[in-house]
């Protein structure tokens, strides 16, 4: 929360062996939690950590860009039931669920 407060840079990440992988979700309703608002905490997880990992042209939906997303039913904002609304995922531009 002090870091939210005096302006850091936060990204999410799933390399983490603290949870079991893909439970990391959790983590957008916890930065809001901790001060970031429902659309900071997305880009946290989005061009923020591509940005931070040096990757900044990765991270956004831009045309010729390789598509990796997560396409959800309702609103993308309400973390609190996104993992159960997930419609459609995308790696490299190609469907895959």
């Amino acid at each position: 929360k002090m870091a939210v407060n005096k302006g850091v840079k936060v990204a999410m990440g799933t390399d983490s062996p603290v949870d079991p992988h893909g439970t990391n979700l959790r983590e957008l309703e916890i930065m809001t939690a901790l001060g970031l608002s429902a659309e900071q905490a997305l880009v946290a997880g989005t061009s923020s950590a591509a940005e931070l990992m040096g990757l900044a042209d990765l991270g956004s939906v831009t045309e010729g860009a390789i598509a990796d997303l997560v396409v959800v039913d309702g609103d993308p904002y309400d973390y609190s039931t996104l993992k159960d609304r997930i419609a459609q995922v995308w790696k490299g531009g190609t469907r895959v669920v």
